[in-house]
């Protein structure tokens, strides 16, 4: 594997993986912590493998429960800093960056599903996909939003509230929302219906976006 040193640029270079690891480690309880610097209490020093995947790959990180699933996506999505080793994302090291810097990157480069969807009870479906362009200063764009609601299947749902929809449909919203502003790494912190995650990379290109790497837990 290329350097660490050669590897931090602004951009990916030509032919290099989209996501690279190696020697990476987390310690909870020690000399790792939030990306707030808050010490989180819990002994656990967690190991992970080596890897790179290419852009427009597939990372699918499987385990027991506390293997370190959900820390692996939260140490590519910056937040949280690795205890050692070091972590490359679309050619750069987030872990170095400082948290104003590290929020930007994850506007630009990366879209987000949660194990907890997080969809807003009290607004729309189009509002709740309205929320990240309202938070990056931007005027929404609802023919991209209805665009995307309608390639996953929910476009007729977008003046109903979350508590209207069933799980699949809200885990599809929450797809679409993560794909709004093209990112390059897409995240599910638990992946999707098998339905949704599929046609949804198909999808995105539809929509105009490169198709992003992607890694989520199982």
């Amino acid at each position: 594997m290329k350097s660490a040193e050669a590897a931090r640029t602004s951009e990916r270079p030509e032919g290099w993986p989209m996501i690279a690891c190696d020697g990476l480690r987390f310690r909870y309880g020690g000399a790792g912590r939030s990306g707030q610097g808050v010490d989180l209490g819990v002994e656990l020093d967690l190991q992970f493998p080596d890897f790179a995947l290419p852009a427009g790959g597939h990372l699918l990180v499987r385990g027991t429960s506390g293997s370190g699933k959900s820390t692996l996506l939260a140490l590519m999505a910056g937040l949280l800093t690795p205890s050692a080793g070091y972590l490359m994302l679309a050619g750069m090291e987030v872990s170095r960056m400082p948290p104003a810097q590290r929020d930007a990157w994850r506007g630009e480069y990366l879209g987000f599903v949660p194990q907890r969807l997080h969809l807003s009870p009290s607004l729309t479906v189009r509002d709740n996909l309205s929320l990240p362009y309202v938070a990056a200063g931007l005027a929404p764009d609802l023919p991209r939003i209805r665009r995307l609601l309608n390639e996953l299947g929910v476009g007729a749902l977008e003046h109903r509230r979350p508590h209207a929809l069933s799980q699949g449909q809200a885990q599809r919203v929450a797809l679409a929302r993560a794909l709004l502003r093209a990112p390059r790494i897409l995240i599910a912190d638990e992946p999707p219906p098998t339905s949704t995650t599929r046609p949804a990379r198909r999808r995105s290109r539809c929509c105009g976006a490169q198709p992003p790497s992607t890694a989520c837990t199982w």
